[in-house]
């Protein structure tokens, strides 16, 4: 198998999209899993299926954002970002961009002020799936164990809510615009989300409410109103963290995090709102934080 593998490779001229397609279309890469793998004779292991493994939590908050096609834009995570300080003395975490790049915000957090609440709703996903953030004393063991938060946390969660809205000139909001049919918008979903097209119960299921006003969505041009850009807010800092005016800004931060993403006006709510119902539902799907 290797050799004609290598041999593939040579073929098309070391196309390595080529030999992905041939593993993942092969019969072998689709058997489905039926938890025996470890059961299996040593000769026949490696060509069972994997047994389905749950994500772990910096795996399903990167999925989220992939997926809904959002960047993660949750400033800088630092405990000295006065610009008053030379650089050398700032500790600071940068502004991630995966979630690895955490770590924990209760480090003397104990006032509003100091609060991080764009980067909260991140953390509170990732703590739900076993993730810790300690800084002083990493564990790399972690609570595998299934749990109820896990699945609230998607269901409800604000990251979640955020995620799955058509906000203005979002990816969600550009692929309910351009479909050109709502076949074509469910399979372009559940292959973003679940990498694979649904089901024919579950076109049976979504179809019909994602078609109900499919030709009507969008809104006329000569009405659409963008939403008005939020005024910029000062920054808080720990120089300056223990005046009332501090804690007013970082509220604001929580109001802001809270309300979510204004919704793109170009399409018309109704259908909007059955469109993110859709999207919410497959980010609730038991397949998107299992594997295989």
């Amino acid at each position: 198998m290797l050799q004609w593998l290598a041999d593939q490779l040579i073929a098309h001229d070391y196309d390595l999209r080529h030999i992905l397609q041939q593993i993942m279309t092969s019969q072998t890469y689709q058997r489905q899993a039926i938890g025996r793998n470890h059961q299996a004779a040593a000769e026949q292991r490696f060509f069972n299926a994997p047994d389905p493994r749950r994500l772990a939590g910096e795996q399903i908050v990167d999925s989220l954002f992939a997926a809904s096609g959002c960047d993660m834009d949750t400033g800088e995570l630092t405990f000295v970002h006065d610009g008053a300080e030379p650089i050398n003395t700032r500790q600071t975490l940068g502004a991630p961009r995966r979630a690895w790049m955490f770590a924990g915000l209760n480090n003397e957090r104990d006032r509003p002020s100091l609060s991080l609440p764009r980067a909260q709703p991140i953390v509170d996903v990732l703590e739900a799936f076993g993730w810790t953030g300690t800084r002083q004393q990493p564990i790399a063991e972690r609570e595998t164990d299934p749990n109820l938060l896990q699945p609230g946390i998607l269901a409800n969660g604000t990251l979640s809510m955020s995620l799955t809205r058509a906000a203005d000139q979002s990816q969600l909001a550009e692929l309910a615009l351009d479909a050109a049919s709502p076949e074509a918008l469910l399979d372009t979903l559940f292959l973003r989300f679940l990498a694979r097209y649904p089901s024919q119960q579950e076109r049976a299921d979504l179809l019909p409410a994602l078609a109900r006003g499919f030709e009507a969505r969008t809104v006329p041009a000569d009405v659409v109103q963008r939403p008005p850009a939020l005024p910029p807010l000062p920054q808080s800092t720990w120089s300056n963290h223990l005046m009332p005016e501090a804690n007013d800004i970082q509220e604001e931060w929580q109001r802001r995090v809270m309300r979510g993403p204004a919704v793109d006006p170009r399409l018309e709510p109704e259908w909007r709102e059955v469109y993110e119902d859709i999207v919410w539902s497959l980010v609730n799907h038991r397949e998107f934080a299992w594997i295989p």
